[in-house]
């Protein structure tokens, strides 16, 4: 039985709304609505503080104050606020000490208004020359601050505060929603802070890159989330990969066909949503076990799965609201629809038609480097059997399997020495007996990222799992269909290729799935501009005369 509540916000405790819920998430949904609130995660609290995280208890004490002829008053507060009478007061001082006007949105956290002579400190300097540190350090936590001085690695609910709080200094203070701001403070993040943000086997530009992205996407989103600009974006905007979407587009310039479908009509748009909790329960109750009824499920609900990936900015959550995409197999799905074909099908095409001449053309370079450098009488390179070791392991695997397996899946070695990049970005190998949450904290990148636990790439006792973020797993069953999985997750949660990884993935796309847009890459930053990668150009070039002798 549903009961009435009054529900407020913590940056107008004043304006308070009538809502109708029989539970917190309905209630808070509701909220949302009457009090106008972005689509955030938020919590539920009482007017004493204390949060309120169960159906049962919200109803219970609802029954209290209905037989005393009131409703229950109910705060909304978006996670991640340490929400308690300190906090409360804060909001309240700010909240008098100026009125925004029409075109100053409301802030959604624990950060200071905006000072008034704010543009006139900007004279003389660019944003990017500003020194953002002195102002940002401020108004982090005092966790966050301890973190950062004690020099400790940064986890990521703790990333995810850092990046919450640069975004709200950037619509806020700076009043300046360019890629190149969100840059210019990541760098200067990065670069003090090198200890908290980078592992052993990380790099500094890799991390910059990863933050400057999180910073940039939850500017957008929570622009979009106000319904209202901000403030002027800048041309750069248009420049960037994953531009949030206001209106359906089904297609879009790296090659989707169903990048976010026409919203269907509502009695079956509420069919999805309870289909979405009916899945959360049954990932609960089952864990890892795949259903027909369940694939069914996921993909009778692609729509609401497209539509959350755009307006939720954070993968964590993205996972806990569609929990069956830790199987790979929903990955592959996913991507099925996206893209319009079977993913799965011209992948183990592609690797049966391309893996032997790749092989033959990647050990015929080798073979040319090595009589070049002996022609100049110089010292040969250490790695100059490179190609030809790894074929002969993988040739001996595949006597033993009796299949061309491990022959295919070697090249994706070649191609990323090609590339000169680091195999890092694309996967990593570790012990086989290694823990889950060891393995996340040994991961040094924050993309995609494919974990075998084993030797080798080839060993039949290997166990496979997609990584992103350093948080998320998603299991796979080889190592074909993990580094498939591992590639899809690049288009299916909008993600842009990092630099260090960024040839290879694009020939992946292009060689072995034959994604081939015309124009657009999902190369991060200005850099997409060159329509093809020029290694996968050159490439495709050196090995089209072994398919023609095939």
């Amino acid at each position: 039985m549903a009961s009435l509540f009054k529900v407020c916000s913590i940056t107008k405790p004043d304006e308070r709304k009538i809502v109708k819920a029989d539970s917190i998430e309905k209630l808070i949904a509701a909220a949302i609505d009457k009090l106008k609130l972005g689509e955030w995660k938020y919590k539920v609290y009482t007017d004493d503080f204390t949060e309120i995280d169960e159906d049962d208890i919200l109803i219970h004490l609802a029954k209290v104050k209905e037989t005393q002829g009131q409703q229950l008053v109910l705060t909304i507060v978006p996670d991640g606020i340490d929400w308690n009478k300190t906090t409360a007061q804060k909001y309240a001082l700010d909240q008098h000490a100026e009125v925004p006007n029409e075109n100053t949105p409301t802030k959604p956290s624990n950060v200071r208004q905006a000072t008034a002579n704010n543009s006139s400190s900007h004279s003389g300097a660019t944003l990017s020359q500003l020194d953002h540190l002195s102002k940002i350090y401020p108004k982090f936590s005092t966790h966050i601050q301890t973190i950062l001085r004690k020099g400790e690695n940064l986890k990521p609910k703790e990333r995810t505060q850092i990046v919450h709080t640069v975004r709200d200094y950037i619509i806020y203070d700076l009043k300046d929603l360019s890629l190149g701001t969100a840059g210019a403070i990541s760098t200067q993040l990065v670069s003090k802070y090198e200890e908290n943000f980078t592992t052993k086997m990380g790099s500094i530009d890799g991390e910059i890159q990863s933050l400057q992205q999180a910073v940039y996407s939850a500017v957008r989103y929570q622009k979009k989330s106000q319904g209202e600009d901000v403030c002027k974006v800048s041309d750069s905007l248009a420049d960037n990969d994953d531009e949030l979407v206001d209106k359906p587009k089904m297609q879009d310039e790296y090659g989707c066909v169903a990048y976010l479908p026409v919203q269907p009509p509502s009695e079956e748009l509420k069919s999805m949503y309870q289909q979405r909790s009916e899945l959360i329960d049954e990932f609960k109750t089952r864990g890892d076990e795949l259903t027909d009824e369940q694939l069914t499920s996921m993909q009778e609900t692609y729509y609401l799965q497209r539509k959350d990936v755009h307006v939720e900015p954070d993968l964590s959550v993205i996972f806990e609201l569609w929990p069956f995409f830790h199987h790979y197999k929903l990955i592959i799905q996913h991507a099925d629809e996206l893209l319009g074909k079977n993913t799965s099908s011209t992948w183990k095409e592609s690797l049966q038609k391309l893996a032997k001449p790749i092989n033959r053309w990647a050990k015929n370079e080798e073979i040319a480097r090595e009589v070049k450098v002996k022609n100049k009488k110089s010292a040969i390179d250490e790695e100059r059997r490179f190609v030809r070791d790894r074929l002969k392991l993988a040739t001996k695997y595949s006597e033993k399997f009796k299949n061309d397996i491990p022959y295919q899946t070697v090249v994706f070695e070649f191609i990323v020495k090609y590339m000169k990049e680091d195999s890092t970005f694309l996967y990593n190998l570790i012990s086989e007996d290694m823990e889950d949450a060891k393995m996340l904290d040994s991961i040094p990148v924050a993309n995609p990222v494919l974990v075998i636990r084993g030797q080798d790439l080839h060993d039949a006792e290997n166990l496979y799992d997609i990584v992103i973020n350093k948080e998320i797993i998603i299991h796979a069953k080889s190592f074909s269909e993990g580094l498939l999985t591992t590639f899809l997750c690049y288009y299916v949660f909008r993600i842009a290729y990092p630099q260090e990884i960024e040839g290879t993935l694009e020939a992946i796309q292009r060689l072995f799935l034959l994604i081939c847009p015309p124009k657009g890459t999902k190369r991060g930053g200005k850099r997409k501009a060159t329509k093809i990668h020029p290694k996968v150009t050159k490439m495709t070039k050196d090995i089209d005369c072994y398919l023609a002798d095939d």
